[in-house]
């Protein structure tokens, strides 16, 4: 999972928020640098000037990534409309004249839909987590390149102040905005990414694939990338990890990596997080596998036979 911080139009930025806006079109040219590592489900910070007499940027807010498009002009407004930031087509067209090197409306403007957005009550500033940010950046930079845990540290302190309070106003009855859960969320992300790849043989992982589509058809939850076989679940700021199990020949080497990946991404995500996270794991097997949810959980339930 990535972060980036993207350096951002502020008056498409307060449109955002005074509307209450929870879900948003990022647009830029398209011919702009591109993102090497930025994908479905990582975040995208708001970076902006918040005064004339300020003399460093800062984060406001963020959103996740939930897909990336290519389009013309027109269709980016056909398709978002307000959510383009802008009230109007005209003042959209001005705002994306005024970002275009060129002064032409691009062929092309690179789409990135989020969902999820929050406002922070205060500004975050990069120096302080540790990031020093040339004044003159005009696209973005990946926040936890160098350092996996500034990610975190922003959200702790985003945290302290809180959700922008007109934010939460013009939020709907139904919607609860809780940056603790996406900070976990983001801690889970990171434990599974910065854990060791499955032992799993190719026939192994076939009968991976078969049990957690199954599984994943009967319960809400968030797959992780193709090189991973795990699954995870974050809700009321507590987290349930899905592991497949399947034994092979080696029982004992099958038992151990199991016992051993769940200590270990226990551990990760508790050294991502700043406060106490209940984690609990799921295993996903048509074998016993009380044992090992014995060791792992302390307990002997929620086994889910396939």
């Amino acid at each position: 999972m990535a972060s980036i911080a993207y350096v951002t139009n502020s008056q498409m930025i307060e449109y955002h928020r005074i509307n209450g806006n929870r879900t948003m079109n990022f647009w830029r040219p398209s011919y702009t640098k591109k993102f090497a590592d930025f994908n479905e489900g990582d975040y995208l910070f708001f970076l902006v000037k918040t005064s004339k007499r300020a003399k460093e940027k800062a984060l406001t807010g963020y959103g996740r990534c939930v897909k990336s498009q290519i389009m013309n002009f027109n269709k980016m407004w056909e398709t978002y409309e307000q959510k383009n930031g802008y009230d109007n087509k005209e003042a959209l067209k001005e705002a994306v004249l005024k970002a275009s090197k060129a002064k032409i409306i691009p062929d092309k403007l690179n789409c990135i839909y989020l969902e999820d957005v929050v406002f922070f009550q205060s500004p975050v500033y990069l120096s302080e987590v540790g990031i020093q940010v040339n004044s003159n950046l005009e696209s973005y930079i990946y926040l936890d390149k160098e350092d996996t845990a500034v990610t975190s540290r922003i959200l702790d302190i985003a945290q302290q102040s809180g959700v922008d309070m007109w934010s939460m106003i013009n939020a709907s009855e139904e919607e609860n905005i809780d940056m603790k859960e996406d900070h976990l969320h983001f801690a889970v992300t990171q434990a599974l990414k910065q854990s060791k790849d499955h032992i799993y043989k190719e026939w192994e992982q076939k009968k991976i694939r078969k049990m957690m589509k199954s599984y994943l058809e009967q319960h809400p939850a968030e797959s992780l990338s193709s090189q991973k076989v795990d699954a995870f679940i974050v809700k009321d700021n507590e987290v349930e990890i899905i592991v497949p199990v399947v034994y092979g020949k080696e029982f004992d080497d099958t038992m151990q990596y199991c016992i051993g990946h769940c200590m270990m991404l226990k551990q990760l995500i508790e050294k991502n997080c700043s406060y106490d996270v209940k984690v609990h794991f799921t295993f996903v097997s048509d074998q016993d596998v009380s044992f090992i949810d014995e060791i792992v959980n302390k307990s002997s339930n929620r086994i889910e036979n396939f």
